[in-house]
Order: structure tokens, then C-alpha cells, then sequence
């Protein structure tokens, strides 16, 4: 072989290892910026969820200010009905400090109904079913759990509709843009990314009121499906708040919990696919 030979192959291997080392590299920056996007989708979606819980709090104020409203209202309307309580004491109580409320109160020995000082109280709504012209309509919404419904086996008045990996304010963004004429029971269940997530409890069960409200509200009868166990999250303490949260309201409450583990609280494993958190048939 020739010296012009040798030094061919040799110019030959470093061309190639330099490529490598330049694969390498691209690599490296490629996985970065991976990184970087995820960091910053990450971000952006944390930056999405505050935005539509401060759309939910933001809800609940204005009904606040309106049943605070109409009770002060109701307590002029009262008023006028009376003759037994000074409407010029009253109209003080209304508009004074507390102290000063008290010193009243005192002078002129007037008992105040009890019912004028409780704090307003979410509104109540008929829960009686209200079946639509053309008859009996059911939706059943939630996460990727309802992935597995094959809706060609439900009745034909059944209709389904999934959210993959939705959380619960998603799912109360998805139910406010739905048309609920046609329906008049609604079979929710979402939670369990809520609980994978560790979102704070207490907001969980707050968004979660105002899905049974708004879908109360549309003439539609709200039933909660509780969240199915998960091999790798406890979701013990959002399924057990959402069960105290349905009696206080009288909603339905389907307990899926205990379909899905065994006596000594192991989950029965044989159920889910290997992501421990769909089920498998």
C-alpha cells in the first residue's frame, strides 16, 4: 500500500469520526431542546389550568354577589311587610359598623328575625327529571377512563364523550360549551388525573360543584361516577370528598372504588393495562 494510500485512510477515519462527534452533538442539542419545549409546555399549561381556575373562582364571586343581593332584598321586602320592626332601625343595621349594630339592637328592643342574619346559601335546584319531548336522553363525559365504552353497545338514547387526559376543570370547560337541551342525566367522571397531578383538594371539589351546578341549571340531572383506583396514585381522599360532596347535595353517587380492590385494599391489578390506570375489558 502506498504512503498516499495511508494517509487516505487515514484522512478517510478522522472524516468519520468527526461525524460521529457531530451526530453526537446534534443529539445532545436535539435532546435539549426537547427539554426545553417540554419545561416550557409544561409551563404553559400550569399558566392555562391558574387561568380557568381563576375563571372558576371569578363564577363563584358573582353568584356570591348576587345571592348576597337578593337576600338584602328579600330582607327590605320583609321589612315592608312587617310594621313591627322600625324601618329606620333596620335601614341603620343595613349600613352601620357592628358595634354600632349591637348599640341599636339594644335600644329598641326589637327582636330581628333570625332568618335575615344566615349567610346566603348555594341556590337550590329541582331534582326532579325533566324528560325532553323526544324522550329520555343520557351523556356520560369524562377522562380517557370512558376510552374503553364502545357506544355501538349502549342504547341508541346513550351518547358518550371522552376527553383524553382531562382534568377536572377541562372537562367543566367541555360540559359549558355542550348544547344539554337533549339531555336530561348526565353520568359524570373525572378525577383521577386530578388526583396524579396532586391537585390541591379543596379546588377540586369547589370546580367540581360548579360542574353539578351548571349542568343542574340546564335542566339536566347531574349523577357522579366515582374515580376508579390507580396502581401508582392514592385517590382515596378525592373519591371520599367528592362522595360527602355528592350527599350534601343529594347527587347520585356510583362507588366504583370498591369494584377494584381486594378485601386487604390491593388493587386487583388483572383489570388495568400496563399504565395501571385504563382498565383492560
Amino acid at each position: 500500500m502506498t504512503a498516499f494510500a495511508k494517509v487516505r485512510m487515514q484522512h478517510d477515519q478522522q472524516s468519520m469520526d468527526k461525524m460521529k462527534d457531530i451526530e453526537v452533538e446534534i443529539q445532545n442539542v436535539n435532546k435539549n431542546l426537547d427539554k426545553k419545549v417540554n419545561m416550557l409546555q409544561g409551563k404553559t399549561q400550569s399558566i392555562s389550568d391558574k387561568i380557568k381556575l381563576y375563571e372558576v373562582e371569578t363564577v363563584k364571586l358573582q353568584k356570591s354577589f348576587t345571592q348576597v343581593e337578593n337576600l338584602s332584598n328579600q330582607c327590605t321586602q320583609m321589612l315592608d311587610e312587617d310594621q313591627t320592626i322600625p324601618k329606620t332601625t333596620f335601614k341603620n343595621l343595613l349600613q352601620e359598623p357592628i358595634h354600632e349594630q349591637e348599640q341599636l339592637i339594644f335600644e329598641t328592643e326589637q327582636p330581628v328575625n333570625a332568618d335575615l342574619i344566615k349567610e346566603p346559601q348555594s341556590p337550590v335546584y329541582d331534582t326532579q327529571l325533566k324528560l325532553p319531548l323526544s324522550g329520555s336522553r343520557v351523556l356520560i363525559a369524562g377522562s380517557s377512563v370512558l376510552k374503553g365504552i364502545n357506544p355501538s353497545k349502549l342504547k341508541e338514547y346513550i351518547d358518550v364523550h371522552v376527553h383524553r387526559g382531562a382534568n377536572v376543570l377541562d372537562l367543566y370547560d367541555d360540559i359549558r360549551s355542550m348544547d344539554l337541551s337533549s339531555y336530561n342525566t348526565m353520568i359524570i367522571h373525572v378525577g383521577g388525573n386530578d388526583a396524579s397531578s396532586k391537585m390541591n383538594v379543596q379546588q377540586f371539589v369547589d370546580i367540581y360543584q360548579e360542574i353539578i351546578n351548571y349542568v343542574r341549571s340546564q335542566n339536566c340531572r347531574a349523577v357522579v361516577s366515582g374515580i376508579l383506583p390507580r396502581i401508582q396514585c392514592d385517590v382515596t381522599e378525592y373519591d371520599t370528598i367528592l362522595k360527602q360532596m355528592c350527599h350534601h347535595n343529594d347527587v347520585k353517587f356510583i362507588s366504583n372504588y370498591e369494584s377494584f380492590v381486594y378485601k386487604d385494599d390491593h388493587i386487583a391489578k388483572s383489570f388495568y393495562t400496563i399504565d395501571g390506570i385504563h382498565l383492560n375489558r
